[in-house]
């Protein structure tokens, strides 16, 4: 919904660890290529990005599609518009991260944004979810503070962490208050802005 509302017109596949009819369904209907379901299997994810590719039309001399090894990312410096990171970097090794974070830095235009999703460890369901989730075996989840300090040491100016799905399911008709709740560090998840400056 943020991402519409800045004007954002990029196909989005939206990759979430869990998720039910009511949520793909909305993320659909609000602009989404596809929602896939973690774990998925790469051949499912390249499908996927092969839709927001056609779906692209006339952007996509704009728009691609990079698969990476461990080596760095495959792009140009100042190449990229616009970067997302959804619930990766608590996979990445904590001595890693500032690594990746500066090559995210270096791929982006001075001024482009750097939205980092996170799960929120002070949630104790969000602890839970995390722990039952084979996908997420063994990680240690990345702490809003901690994840501000290395976003701001990779040479970002960084905006505050904005919280976000603190009502469950049956809880959906509290949902229109998170909007006035992001200050709270109590949602399941967390996102942080970071603006390459120079």
């Amino acid at each position: 919904d943020r991402l519409v509302a800045m004007g954002a017109r990029i196909p989005i596949v939206f990759i979430r660890g869990h998720g039910d009819i009511d949520v793909a369904v909305k993320t659909i209907k609000a602009g989404a290529v596809d929602f896939v379901k973690k774990p998925y299997r790469d051949q499912q994810l390249l499908e996927s990005i092969n839709a927001a590719r056609r779906s692209a039309g006339t952007a996509s001399d704009r728009l691609r599609f990079v698969i990476h090894g461990r080596g760095g990312l495959p792009l140009r410096d100042s190449s990229v518009d616009v970067a997302f990171a959804s619930c990766v970097f608590h996979h990445i090794e904590t001595s890693a991260q500032a690594t990746w974070l500066g090559e995210l830095r270096r791929v982006l235009r001075v001024g482009a944004p750097l939205f980092l999703f996170e799960h929120n460890p002070y949630n104790p369901l969000t602890l839970r979810v995390v722990r039952a989730c084979p996908f997420d075996a063994g990680v240690k989840l990345l702490r809003p503070p901690c994840a501000t300090r290395i976003i701001r040491s990779a040479g970002f100016r960084v905006g505050r962490p904005r919280y976000y799905f603190f009502f469950p399911h049956v809880l959906q008709r509290l949902r229109p208050a998170e909007a006035y709740m992001d200050w709270l560090p109590l949602g399941g998840q967390y996102y942080i802005v970071g603006w390459r400056e120079s």
